[in-house]
């Protein structure tokens, strides 16, 4: 999977597929749903 920081937020496309038709939906907030994550959030991009 790949993401992109964006405003120090973890972003990533999905597609979801039903009945046949597909949706690309961008700029999703990736949310691992934990307390702890293995972003660190103390980076500096740029």
């Amino acid at each position: 999977m790949k993401f992109e920081m964006d405003e120090f937020l973890p972003l990533v496309s999905i597609k979801i597929e039903y009945n046949g038709k597909v949706k690309t939906f961008s700029n999703v907030l990736l949310d691992t749903g934990c307390s702890s994550t293995i972003l660190d959030t103390d980076l500096r991009f740029m």
